[in-house]
């Protein structure tokens, strides 16, 4: 699997948390502000004190709001040039149903304690990074980013299902695979699916519009 979409896949399952710190350090830039804000000085100058002041909130904002954009786009960009391949693995859906806990275990697992850091302190997003980045390695390194809010919110689901596929004449089957499809795979049980091949036991069903 590309190792750029792994780390794409990565980056936006913490939609939340990029979106926790750019309020949180907008909210502290503003709250600083006020107490630096100098009514004898002009608009221009009083912004520009505030900005200095705050510069490393700001810079790592700026970093963080770049990157959920970028991975964003890149993961949707992603996605949609998979349905329009030629080269998609095809499924039979043997066996599915719903598997609604993931998102809710991955959020209470990585993303709340993430949330704790003070990303207001040089020191503290220091920390955050070194974490973050280890984490990122881990979890890259070992197909360990299938859990994706992003995708939740384009409307995906993810389903525990048992495929069967057939290679050159000969059939296989897949238990316990982990789906992630915009359809309700429990209503299409014994139906063909085309599928990218995220990892060995994780697909992504490309639906057709």
């Amino acid at each position: 699997m590309d190792s750029w979409f792994k780390i794409t896949m990565f980056i936006t399952s913490f939609i939340p948390l990029w979106i926790s710190i750019v309020f949180s350090n907008i909210w502290n830039i503003w709250y600083e502000g006020r107490k630096l804000w100098n009514s004898h000085a002009s608009p221009c100058q009083n912004l520009q004190i505030i900005l200095l002041g705050n510069r490393s909130i700001g810079i790592f904002t700026l970093i963080i709001l770049a990157l959920a954009m970028i991975s964003s786009f890149t993961l949707v960009h992603f996605i949609n040039d998979q349905h329009k391949s030629t080269n998609k693995h095809k499924m039979t859906v043997k066996a599915a149903r719903a598997n609604k806990s993931l998102s809710s275990d991955f959020l209470l697992a990585y993303i709340l304690p993430m949330v704790t850091f003070d990303f207001s302190n040089l020191k503290s997003i220091i920390l955050f990074i070194i974490c973050f980045i280890t984490l990122a390695y881990l979890c890259v390194r070992n197909n360990n980013v299938y859990v994706n809010i992003l995708l939740e919110v384009m409307g995906y689901h993810m389903f525990t299902c048992n495929l069967e596929t057939s290679i050159n004449g000969n059939s296989f089957s897949y238990e316990n695979t982990l789906v992630i499809s915009k359809e309700d795979l429990t209503a299409r049980i014994n139906n063909q699916i085309n599928c990218y091949d995220f990892d060995k036991y994780i697909y992504i069903d490309l639906y057709k519009e």
